[in-house]
């Protein structure tokens, strides 16, 4: 066979010659360098330029920062904003530890989602009943319980904060989770993130979202989306109406499948950062929540639902007169045509309690919470799947507790109710203290076996005891009950079946605490928390509780002391420094107020209230530019900040602009936040711009958050008088009264009121009162003599006036009063004179 050699040039020649070929190995490491060493270069590039001109956020649970010259690890406020977004996350509890333990600390991490984290009180929930049982058992023994808990998150999350967290070098991590896989970022019903995008995805996107690049990315797509997508706050469990999914729905399969490999991911970074591990089960409430929705089975046909319906009726119908066993019958004929409908089942559940058939109830509501078509619940399957996965370690280095088991059996029915839980899954101050105490007897087992443990005191602490160590009040009682009364107001809490049973509960102990009167109230719990406090003061918890009560006893030095310490411990506090800043504009310390929001803002920048609590520091000094420039950036970051459009439509008013004001005012009205001191601020508002309506709207919202503040009452009952609902009015008085029998304004108010209904003795009354509590008001002597007089008791009336005037001798009305009464008691001979017309 001919063949062609490849063409050469002489060196010296003018003809071209053939290249040699190149190296296929060569080619391919160009091309390589090309298509990924190239663009990764440039991505680095990006990234570091990004970093370098300040832009984007550090995305890690922990912060390092110098604490006494020492470092230091803290809780980061922007770690959730990977997870759930920059305007929804949720901070998580502020805290600092050294960086190096020391030798005589045995440090523990509670990793979960907001019952761990100790929703609606933190301050007692799971990390610091934890604490206290540890402590009271082992007094020799320093113990360090960190909060890595947060609100709103899933264990797509918990996986890269446990990572963060093995920079602590834990001795036990302590995981309770499970509540929020479906709803949390990435659950087939979120509404943080995109709805189940296959799992690669979604740890590409959340490893993305911790680089500067992919949070310009997604900067850029926030800018573009429409303006109604940015208008976001957050709404509690409102925000998931329109999430409801079937309880056979194959997204719930793959979600469990999630939950597995993510839970076994944490169990594994812990043991590889040498700490054991205490995984929980998790509680919920069965018997008093019923399901927040319900969904039929797909297939039903339209006859099956109307038997159905007539069957579940009949069932309602016959449950309602307490017919228990025909209710009973009834669902179970229902339940063989769909036993899907999650009502259904909660309602066969209560009714075979009623018959004694606890067992039967047990499956029943077991089975209302798993078909809840709203699932904020951890499933029955979740805390199986739990099971398994302790199951497969070593059980000396992976404890499980089962505290959901625990819960049950010391329920007083032997299932999980409303003594336990607030709602569905957040834990009352008994519930906490019995997971804690469950969940301290693995961390014992663990750190035994470590030899970390001195000699510990036999006996485990009561809860009495737990409490008084973190300084639990009736103050914080009322405070917790009236925020759980105003959160279940809403979707979708009204559409529970016990809905009202569950909102009267709240109501009757909230009336049974407030019951003793404000001021026993606050001197009460201003006692207790200075009692713990004077034994452990330099813990950073009771210090800002001591804080808040201090100043709700109006001793604001003090507070602004207890505040110092309390951020000179955890330097990352936002809402102690915004609670210092409060407390100096109330002693007029304008610069120090602005100092300390401006700390916080450098946490947070993005702090909408923060924002507004600086404008108003900034109003206070007269730079009212610089406050409007603040407010904007407040309401760019949150359009819905009703707050602050609050703010600005008084800075406009005050320049004479007035239809732009009422606009302002108008959004500020749309858009209420339901926090007492927004909600005063707007009823008082509105009470001068003569909105009646709006004004007794807030001031109502206002007392179910501050039940126990009699001022509010009566502030209310001005209102309500004004708007011309006097028997409203002397509702509200009357309950002012009880909170504070010796409030001198409330009994002249009332006495106003008795008046204007026609009870002139019941005013006489309290006007009477009234002179002993103010005597210095010729008012109430004066009104005390009119009511008299329209009660027919003209003798004691004149007696008063004749009073009035020795004491106040111009007093014009008092001298008619007395001439007028003289001719009545004393008339001329002859003549027929008629009772006056006062």
């Amino acid at each position: 066979m001919n063949s062609k050699r490849p063409e050469t040039k002489h060196p010296c020649s003018d003809q071209p010659a053939d290249l040699a070929p190149l190296n296929s190995k060569r080619v391919w490491i160009y091309r390589l360098i090309a298509l990924v060493v190239i663009p990764l270069l440039l991505i680095l590039l990006v990234e570091v330029g990004l970093k370098i001109v300040g832009f984007g956020y550090n995305p890690h649970f922990l912060i390092k920062i110098r604490k006494d010259g020492k470092l230091a690890y803290a809780s980061n406020p922007k770690a959730g904003w990977r997870f759930l977004g920059r305007d929804l996350a949720r901070e998580p509890f502020p805290f600092c530890v050294p960086a190096e333990k020391s030798s005589n600390t045995v440090r523990i991490v509670i990793f979960g989602e907001s019952a761990a984290y100790g929703d609606p009180h933190p301050q007692v929930g799971l990390a610091r009943m934890l604490q206290a049982i540890l402590e009271y058992r082992h007094p020799e023994t320093h113990f360090e319980v960190v909060n890595a808990a947060m609100t709103g998150i899933n264990t797509h999350a918990i996986r890269l904060i446990a990572k963060d967290c093995t920079a602590l070098k834990a001795d036990v991590w302590v995981l309770y989770i499970g509540n929020n896989e479906v709803i949390g970022p990435f659950g087939p019903g979120t509404v943080f993130t995109t709805r189940m995008p296959p799992l690669w995805l979604v740890r590409l996107v959340t490893w993305a979202k911790g680089t500067r690049l992919g949070q310009c990315i997604e900067s850029i797509s926030l800018v573009l989306q429409p303006k109604t997508a940015s208008k976001r706050q957050w709404l509690g469990l409102m925000m998931f109406a329109n999430s409801k999914l079937h309880p056979l729905d194959p997204k719930l399969q793959i979600t469990q499948k999630w939950f597995d490999k993510n839970l076994t991911e944490i169990i594994n970074t812990a043991l590889d950062s040498g700490a054991s591990v205490v995984v929980s089960t998790v509680g919920v409430n069965l018997l008093d929540c019923a399901p927040f929705a319900s969904l039929h089975k797909p297939d039903l046909t339209p006859e099956d639902l109307n038997r159905w319906t007539n069957f579940f009726e009949k069932g309602k119908s016959a449950e309602k007169r307490e017919d228990w066993q025909s209710a009973i019958e009834a669902y179970n004929a229902a339940i063989s045509i769909d036993d899907t409908f999650a009502e259904l089942r909660y309602r066969r559940g209560l009714c075979a309690l009623a018959l004694g058939l606890t067992n039967l109830a047990v499956e029943e509501l077991t089975a209302a919470c798993d078909f809840d078509a709203l699932q904020f619940r951890c499933s029955s399957r979740l805390n199986e799947l739990t099971k398994q996965i302790a199951r497969r370690y070593d059980h000396r280095r992976v404890i499980l507790v089962d505290t959901k088991s625990a819960l049950a059996q010391l329920s007083p029915r032997g299932i999980p109710d409303s003594t336990l839980f607030y709602e569905h899954v957040h834990l009352t101050v008994e519930g906490t203290y019995i997971v804690a105490t469950n969940i301290a007897q693995g961390v014992e087992a663990i750190i035994s076996q470590k030899g970390l443990l001195h000699p510990h005191n036999s006996d485990w602490p009561s809860i009495e005891e737990c409490v008084f160590r973190l300084g639990w009040t009736e103050f914080d009682k009322i405070s917790t009950l009236s925020d759980m009364l105003m959160r279940i107001s809403d979707p979708p809490f009204i559409w529970q079946c016990n809905h009202e049973q569950h909102r009267q509960k709240l109501v009757a102990k909230i009336q049974s605490l407030i019951s003793v009167g404000h001021h026993a109230i606050v001197s009460n719990s201003l006692a207790q928390v200075e009692s713990a406090l004077s034994k452990w003061p330099f813990d950073p918890v009771l210090l800002q509780r001591a804080a808040i009560i201090r100043q709700a006893a109006g001793d604001t030095d003090s507070a602004i002391s207890a505040l110092q310490k309390h951020i000179e411990i955890v330097p990352v506090s936002v809402d102690g420094l915004r609670m210092l800043a409060i407390a100096y504009l109330r002693k007029g310390l304008t610069r120090a107020a602005i100092k300390a929001t401006s700390t916080a803002l450098t946490l947070n920048e993005r702090d909408i209230w923060t924002l507004r609590l600086l404008a108003q520091c900034q109003l206070q000094a007269g730079q009212t530019n610089d406050a409007m420039k603040t407010l904007q950036k407040a309401v760019r970051i949150n359009p819905v900040f009703g707050p602050a459009w609050l703010d600005l439509a008084k800075i406009y008013e005050s320049r004479g602009e007035t239809n732009r004001a009422i606009e302002l005012y108008r959004y500020a009205l749309t858009n209420r936040v339901l926090r007492p001191a927004e909600l005063l601020q707007l009823a008082r508002t509105c009470v001068q711009k003569g909105w009646l309506d709006k004004a007794i709207q807030n001031y109502t919202d206002l007392i179910l958050l501050k039940p126990a503040d009699p001022e509010l009452r009566i502030e209310a009952a001005r209102a309500l008088s004004l708007a011309g609902r006097h028997r409203e009015a002397i509702e509200n008085l009357q309950i002012a009264l009880t909170l504070n029998p010796n409030s001198g304004v409330a009994r002249y108010l009332l006495g106003l009121e008795l008046g204007r209904v026609g009870q002139h003795a019941q005013a006489a009354e309290q006007f009477n009162e009234a002179c002993r509590i103010m005597p210095d008001l010729p008012e109430a002597y004066l009104n005390l003599g009119i009511a008299l007089m329209n009660a027919g008791e003209n003798k004691r009336a004149l007696e008063v006036f004749e009073s009035v005037l020795s004491r106040w001798p111009t007093n014009q009305l008092a001298r008619e009063k007395i001439q007028l009464l003289r001719a009545v008691l004393n008339p001329p001979t002859g003549t027929n004179l008629s009772h006056p017309e006062n």
